[in-house]
Formats: C-alpha cells, sequence, structure tokens
C-alpha cells in the first residue's frame, strides 16, 4: 500500500486561494473630458465675442486712456450700445487679441458688457492699430512717434513705404520720427498729454545732446515759449558749429562723379542700398528744414 503524503488545511488553502469562479474586477477610471478645440475665425467675418476671451496687443500703440473720456464713452456705450466693431487676430494657440478698439474694449468692459461685435483680421496688427488709430488722429504726439518708428523698423519701411501706407507726406513723417530721438525723460512726461503740440517738440527735438534738449525743454514749461522762440534758439545752437555747407557741396560732387551705368553685379546692388539710405537721411534732414 502506498504511503500518500498528507496535506495540511494550509497547503489546501494556499491552492484554493488561487482559484477565482468570478472574473477579475478592474478599476475603472473615468477618462477626463476632453478639451474642446479653440473655435476658428474666419477674415472679415463678424462675431459676437465674449469681453473675457480678447487680450490686449502688446503692439498696440496706445498705452495711456484719459479715465474722464473713458467714462463718458463707457455711458454712451450703457445707453446705445457698442456702435463700432473692434477687431482682433487669432494667434496660433487659439488665443483672441485686439489690435484695434482696445479704448472700445475697455469701455464696453466698464459699462458692464459681456460681448461684444468683433471683426477677424489676419492683417499686421501692428499696422492696423496703428492706421485706425491715426486715422481719428487718437494718439499723442509722443504715441504717434514711437509707433512710428516701431513700424519702420519691424518691416524695414523707407519713410516712401509708410507715406504710402499712413497717406502722410514724408517731411510729415520725418518730423514725427524725430521726436524719438527726445530723451525718455521728455517723452514720459508728454505721453499722457494731448496738449502738447507736435511742432514744440520738434524744435526741441533738432538739438544733438541730451542735456540741450532737456535744458531748452525746462525752459520752455517754465516760460511757456513760442515756437518761433524754440526755433531761434534751436538755430543759434546750429550756427555755432561748423558750416555743412561746403561738406554737402563735397558730397555731391563725388555722388554726382559716379557712373552708375559702369557697375555690375554685387556692386550695383551695393551701390544702389546705400543710395537709397542717403536719399532716406537727406529726406529728412529736408524735412527739419523747412521752415
Amino acid at each position: 500500500m502506498t504511503n500518500r503524503s498528507a496535506r495540511t488545511p494550509s497547503q489546501d488553502g494556499h491552492h484554493l486561494d488561487q482559484l477565482s469562479f468570478f472574473p477579475e474586477t478592474v478599476e475603472q477610471q473615468t477618462p477626463p473630458p476632453p478639451v474642446p478645440a479653440a473655435p476658428s475665425y474666419q477674415k472679415g467675418r463678424l462675431y459676437r465675442v465674449g469681453i473675457a476671451e480678447l487680450l490686449p496687443d502688446p503692439t498696440q500703440p496706445r498705452k495711456y486712456f484719459d479715465e474722464e473720456a473713458l467714462d463718458e464713452l463707457a455711458a454712451s456705450i450703457s445707453r446705445h450700445g457698442l456702435l463700432q466693431p473692434v477687431i482682433f487676430r487669432q494667434d496660433a494657440d487659439g488665443r483672441l487679441f485686439v489690435v484695434a478698439g482696445g479704448r472700445r474694449l475697455a469701455a464696453a468692459a466698464r459699462a458692464g458688457l459681456k460681448t461684444i461685435p468683433a471683426i477677424c483680421s489676419d492683417g499686421q496688427a501692428a499696422e492696423i492699430a496703428l492706421v485706425e488709430n491715426l486715422i481719428r488722429q487718437d494718439l499723442g504726439c509722443i504715441e504717434e512717434a514711437e509707433a512710428v518708428e516701431r513700424l519702420k523698423s519691424s518691416h524695414a519701411y523707407t519713410l516712401a513705404d509708410l507715406s504710402a501706407i499712413l497717406g502722410k507726406s514724408v517731411s510729415t513723417l520725418s518730423e514725427i520720427i524725430s521726436l524719438t530721438r527726445l530723451p525718455l525723460e521728455i517723452r514720459d512726461e508728454c505721453r499722457p498729454r494731448r496738449d502738447m503740440a507736435r511742432s514744440i517738440l520738434v524744435e526741441i527735438a533738432k538739438l544733438s545732446t541730451t542735456e540741450e534738449m532737456l535744458a531748452l525743454y525746462r525752459r520752455y514749461n517754465r516760460e511757456g515759449l513760442s515756437r518761433a522762440a524754440l526755433r531761434s534758439r534751436t538755430a543759434a545752437k546750429q550756427d555755432s558749429r561748423p558750416g555743412y555747407h561746403r561738406l554737402c557741396r563735397s558730397f555731391s560732387k563725388k555722388i554726382t562723379a559716379i557712373d552708375v551705368t559702369a557697375l555690375q553685379g554685387k556692386e550695383r546692388v551695393k551701390v544702389k542700398t546705400e543710395l537709397e539710405g542717403l536719399r532716406e537721411i537727406i529726406d529728412r534732414h529736408l524735412a527739419e528744414l523747412v521752415d
């Protein structure tokens, strides 16, 4: 008779533990809800957009809003609604940036509106915002100067290009851009002022050093000098410098002597580029010399 080894209860229990008569229950985790895709907007279409969705555009030239004028516009919007849509653009991440109408947006928010009419644009945001503000003459002279200079630099525009875009003469644009030569102290003080005439600051910007500009600006604030008085002072400063007419005459003779028909290849391209740069400088100086 064969002896069978006796099973212990603990061994039987061990084998039973490995048997399962019911399907193993797997705890199911609820997947997170899908993130809705940002709506896509079409150029030129009019939409009603939530104010909370519209972000200020960093390229917007306007940096200062008059609080009293903003309250008046908000009151008008409360009575009549927002009659003129803002313009916005959509970036690659779906975010919406206001490129024109920042003041209207601020007033609409102050009036308690939740949505406003808005038109989508895919054009140059800085150009749209600047052109709209310039057409409405809604920028101070310093804001205008900084915005035009930024537009010129970011797109490598010439004064002739800007003239075609903004509908202003080359000489006027040259005067506007000259204000960016002013020290930051003067620009910061004049930025919120709508009563500061561009012509006054143009005269101050003609001086060659920061110290001279600051001194004349402070004297203007102290004594209320007229443009004629400012011009006489800047002319006196310029008359004390070495005469440039001989330099211009000599330079003109050298330029005239160039035989452009003999230029070839890369040299022709380089000379053309240099002459275009000189033309822009000459245009600016001519505008500054206009009486």
